[in-house]
């Protein structure tokens, strides 16, 4: 995405100075690059990765924050976008360079690696220990899913606090 904005910002640039036909297709080629990225990063991930990571019971509340940043990014992006666009031209564009740019940094240094782990041990990254997993649960002789003449729901919260 950054690499495509990057190029983006570069040919409007030249198609603001020089009208370069070329310079221009450039810029309508690279917008569906990135955006093309910026699917697969962010459309599905936005709200899917929160309400994966939270616990249950601050699910609700996550997403609610969650929503309200969202609502506050589209209302910035419809009223002060154009004003922006129209005072600075092309050059706007930086500004939307340095948030991928953080967005970068902040997700390269902050946000745990969550690939290949199952649920329970994503779980386990974002709640610490006493998250409880699969494994512990057999070690501890609780029922997890499995038909061994309990339901699931006989477990007990003693139990699980015990593990």
């Amino acid at each position: 995405m950054l690499a495509s904005f990057i190029i983006i910002t570069a040919c409007s640039a030249v198609y603001a100075k020089t009208e370069a036909v070329a310079a221009g297709r450039a810029v309508m080629a690279f917008l569906f690059i990135y955006f093309g990225f910026y699917d697969i990063a962010f459309t599905g991930l936005t709200v899917s990765y929160p309400i994966e990571i939270l616990p249950f019971s601050l699910r609700a509340q996550g997403l609610a924050v969650l929503n309200f940043f969202i609502y506050a990014a589209l209302f910035f992006n419809q009223y002060v976008n154009p004003v922006a666009l129209e005072a600075l031209a092309w050059k706007y564009y930086f500004v939307y360079i340095g948030v991928l740019i953080v967005s970068i940094v902040c997700i390269w240094f902050f946000y745990p690696e969550t690939k290949g782990r199952m649920l329970e041990e994503v779980a386990e990254i974002f709640d610490g220990p006493s998250a409880i997993l699969p494994v512990q649960h057999e070690q501890e002789g609780l029922s997890y899913g499995k038909d061994d003449g309990k339901d699931s729901d006989d477990v007990r919260l003693e139990d699980v606090e015990k593990a």
